[in-house]
């Protein structure tokens, strides 16, 4: 529903809209263009479909990566970002690596953030405030006992860029945003120091 209106929104009618299980509407049909944000969030408990990616955030995207070879054309693209979680001792690469086994192409990784399970664990609390910072506090805790049970060490929000074709290939680039902030107007605190030399004019 949300897809459709979004369509009807932006003016675009040559859509078709199916529901399924990743790519088992389109059995057997390839594609120039495969773009995904899968529910990525490690959690420990089973929450919203959009949201929660099941122990380690992964179960939707690596049947995303699978599916690459066998629904793309030839030098077609594929552009998914996610969360990757990763336990202690555990390279992204060897973990990128195993996941898009029997892809043959170019896979640029670009990492945006990076965080640890205390980062992710205060994110995923916030609704907790309602009930106060010892509701909140409770959560962490409950946050961070699962995650360290899954000895998950660190998360990191990856944009991962594939184009089918040729011998397999993984490149990584740190690319987090940055930003340089330009002041447009003057600083509040000039404003007042300005104003209290003018006292006595």
């Amino acid at each position: 529903a949300v897809a459709r209106a979004n369509a009807v929104l932006n003016g675009i009618e040559n859509c078709e809209f199916l529901v399924g299980d990743l790519y088992r509407p389109v059995r057997g049909r390839r594609f120039d263009v495969v773009l995904a944000n899968p529910p990525f969030v490690a959690g420990p408990r089973r929450g919203p479909s959009y949201h929660s990616g099941g122990p380690r955030g992964d179960q939707v995207l690596k049947g995303i990566f699978r599916g690459l070879q066998g629904h793309l054309h030839r030098g077609g693209r594929a552009a998914v970002i996610s969360h990757l979680a990763l336990r202690r001792g555990e390279s992204m690469a060897t973990r990128l690596r195993r996941m898009l086994q029997g892809f043959a192409g170019r896979v640029l990784v670009l990492m945006l953030e990076s965080g640890s399970v205390v980062d992710l664990a205060a994110a995923q609390s916030l609704f907790a405030l309602d009930r106060g910072f010892e509701g909140y506090a409770t959560e962490i805790r409950r946050w961070l006992r699962f995650l360290r049970r899954q000895r998950i060490e660190k998360i990191s929000l990856v944009l991962v860029v594939a184009e089918k074709g040729g011998r397999f290939r993984l490149e990584f680039r740190a690319a987090p945003q940055q930003t340089l902030p330009l002041p447009l107007s003057r600083p509040p605190g000039e404003e007042v120091v300005d104003w209290l030399g003018k006292r006595g004019r």
